[in-house]
């Protein structure tokens, strides 16, 4: 009886091999169905956290100020920004810095401490009017200047090769294109009353330098400033230039001035803007001993005043360029 069922069993088993075939296949059919099914639902799940996150970016970025460009499409003004930046376009960054450095010894200090008010400065000569003034709202003694002259302050009867020239200068609010500026010269020659004459230096064939500064433009954008100079009587170079630091039509009715002669070299600054840089502006060989302020041809009106405080002359560092 044994034998007889042992073959039978074993044809069973043989023949029930395919149905059990079939049946993995169809196990193995159905894991790789649902596999997938999740699969694709969590990339759907992934793609609609990401929408979401792209949606709350937008709006955020709405609330932010955008600009609208396209009637779906609107785009921050920074990241439009740095889009340009990084998209090849060329961008240009310069870097400077305030170089002036004034002179350590002190050779001349005025503030007109020493002088009454209303009066003229006694150690100073002139062939117009001047006066010595407090401002409100500023320290000290001031020279007001606002008539048609020359400001010599005698004292001063040398200059060295290598100096620093400094003064504080203040303005009236909405001066007029008009009125004159106020120039400052640094010149051969002796500062007695000869200087005082208008064609002096033509006439004795002076060299020199002379800066002016205007605090209302053209367009009372802001203010400006030129430079001249003079060798033997022959004039040289003649150039204006605009500056924002001295702009009465701004408010910026005060500006410290600030001169830098090396030699034949000289640079001027208004605040910490340099607006002077030349090379070649004090004639080589000259011996330079007058210092004189002028307003040329007077005031367009009664109010346009110019005052001067905190002259400062002081031997300079030379020019170590070389």
């Amino acid at each position: 009886m044994k034998k007889i069922l042992l073959p039978a069993i074993i044809c069973a088993l043989i023949f029930s091999l395919p149905q059990f075939s079939s049946s993995q296949g169809i196990l193995d059919r159905i894991k790789s169905k649902t596999k997938q099914r999740i699969d694709n639902k969590v990339d759907n799940a992934i793609d609609k956290g990401l929408d979401k996150v792209e949606d709350g970016t937008k709006e955020k970025k709405n609330s932010d100020g955008d600009v609208k460009v396209n009637n779906n499409t609107k785009v921050n003004e920074a990241d439009n920004t740095k889009e340009k930046l990084t998209s090849g376009t060329p961008t240009l960054s310069t870097y400077s810095k305030f170089d002036f450095v004034p002179g350590e010894k002190v050779l001349v200090f005025e503030d007109f401490s020493q002088d009454a008010i209303g009066d003229f400065p006694a150690k100073w000569n002139t062939n117009g009017s001047g006066e010595v003034v407090t401002v409100d709202g500023q320290p000290g003694h001031w020279l007001m200047i606002n008539k048609k002259g020359r400001f010599i302050p005698e004292y001063i009867t040398s200059l060295p090769e290598n100096f620093t020239f400094q003064f504080d200068l203040i303005c009236n609010e909405k001066f007029n294109f008009y009125s004159n500026p106020l120039q400052l010269f640094f010149l051969t020659g002796s500062n007695d009353k000869k200087a005082l004459e208008y064609s002096f230096i033509q006439i004795e064939k002076r060299s020199g330098v002379e800066i002016g500064v205007h605090p209302a433009n053209a367009g009372s954008t802001g203010g400006t400033a030129y430079a001249k100079t003079f060798e033997d009587g022959e004039q040289g170079i003649n150039n204006e230039v605009n500056t924002t630091q001295f702009n009465s039509n701004a408010g910026k009715t005060k500006v410290k001035v600030s001169i830098w002669r090396q030699k034949q070299r000289v640079r001027v600054y208004l605040n910490e803007e340099k607006v002077y840089d030349l090379p070649r502006a004090f004639a080589a060989g000259k011996t330079y001993s007058t210092v004189l302020f002028e307003i040329w041809s007077g005031m367009h009106n009664d109010v346009d005043r110019y005052l001067v405080n905190n002259i400062k002359l002081a031997v300079g560092a030379p020019d170590t360029r070389n």
